[in-house]
């Protein structure tokens, strides 16, 4: 925090409009700067309250199904996918046939059996192909969208992200402070209709979160806009402020030593306590216990399984944190020999109990 300077002689402050010198020891904003990007972020967010604004690309919503594989059926793979456009229209509606056998259909969730995914389930490369074609330069809608991505190994942007899981304005009242809405939940506040009240259904699920969005689509655009113009304000004064003291030769003495470290570190944890606080409600039909619910976060981005219920994950805990023996483990062996295969959770000797597995089972299949 920036200190005042002592009142010069006719009685003012030396710090009235001038250059704050940081902690650090570098050439800092000057309070007027500041002042001025407060009210520009504070304007932008609050003009034009009755414009529409619209996203920066056409959005599509997304939904995927999961089946169980692995010895006990914890092993999520991907079985169903969907994407809808605004206006509710399906432009893809998949049952895709995972890479390793299937031991729990969680038929209760997902409505699949084993006839239905041989007669009209694709391959997961071409399930994986289409979604990225029909997303690619799109908003992307849906609920919980980290969980989708994963099991489809595939990134999208993050500024073209809209998780109906993480927009505060959607939250209802009386939840508490950690708890993550279910798109049941705000399905049945904002919209007064029910799903999931069965066999869940990613069509409806997709055409859910596409709905929420769209009520929500003029005020969330409009936050979004004044987040990131005031962004590039703050960093369009940090580049100029950098270029005028490298021109007037005003050195940039470096951070106190180890302090680097501490901030890393701290935003580390800081990530970690976000990541283990977002959990859904009770009411959320998929419920299953956490330590059910754990994704551990070491598995290469190529892989088609996430969590271990029917639903996704309601939880994320770093592996090298739980103590596990997944820590220092590189997936990448596992995901060369067994593709679309995750290992994300396992301690070392159940990943070696589902190699044995995986082998004997591959091995079985040549003959």
């Amino acid at each position: 925090m920036s200190t005042a300077s002592a009142p010069s002689r006719n009685g003012s402050s030396k710090w009235s409009g001038g250059a704050v010198r940081s902690r650090a020891g570098g050439q800092g904003r000057s309070h007027q700067q500041l002042r001025q990007l407060f009210s520009q972020s504070r304007s932008r967010g609050g003009q034009g309250s009755a414009a529409v604004v619209r996203p920066p690309a056409p959005a599509v919503s997304l939904d995927c199904e999961m089946v169980g594989c692995g010895p006990d059926g914890n092993i999520s793979a991907l079985a169903q996918v969907s994407i809808c456009d605004e206006n509710g229209d399906v432009l893809l509606d998949e049952i895709v046939m995972p890479d390793m056998r299937i031991t729990d259909f969680r038929h209760h969730i997902t409505g699949l059996s084993w006839n239905i995914i041989r007669d009209r389930g694709i391959s997961f490369e071409a399930a994986r192909t289409l979604v990225t074609d029909i997303t690619r330069g799109k908003v992307l809608v849906g609920h919980a969208l980290q969980h989708d991505l994963q099991v489809l190994a595939i990134d999208h942007p993050v500024h073209m992200i809209r998780d109906t899981s993480k927009y505060k304005p959607l939250r209802p009242p009386g939840m508490t402070r950690n708890a993550v809405p279910s798109l049941k939940r705000l399905t049945n506040h904002w919209l007064n209709r029910e799903i999931q009240t069965g066999i869940h259904n990613s069509v409806e699920d997709c055409r859910a979160a596409m709905d929420l969005y769209l009520k929500f689509q003029s005020q969330w655009e409009r936050q979004f806009l004044a987040v990131t113009d005031t962004q590039k304000s703050w960093n369009s004064a940090s580049g100029l402020e950098d270029e005028h003291a490298h021109a007037s030769g005003i050195p940039q003495t470096a951070n106190k030593s180890g302090q680097g470290s501490r901030k890393r570190s701290r935003c580390d944890y800081g990530a970690s306590r976000q990541s283990a606080s977002e959990r859904y409600d009770s009411d959320d039909s998929c419920g299953t216990t956490e330590a059910a619910s754990v994704a551990a976060s070491e598995g290469s981005p190529a892989s088609n399984n996430v969590g271990v219920d029917g639903c996704k994950p309601h939880g994320s805990v770093d592996g090298s944190a739980r103590g596990d023996g997944v820590s220092g483990y590189d997936p990448t062996r596992d995901a060369e020999e067994f593709p679309g295969v995750s290992f994300s959770g396992l301690t070392k000797k159940e990943r070696k109990r589902l190699r044995k597995k995986l082998r004997s089972e591959h091995a079985g299949s040549l003959l």
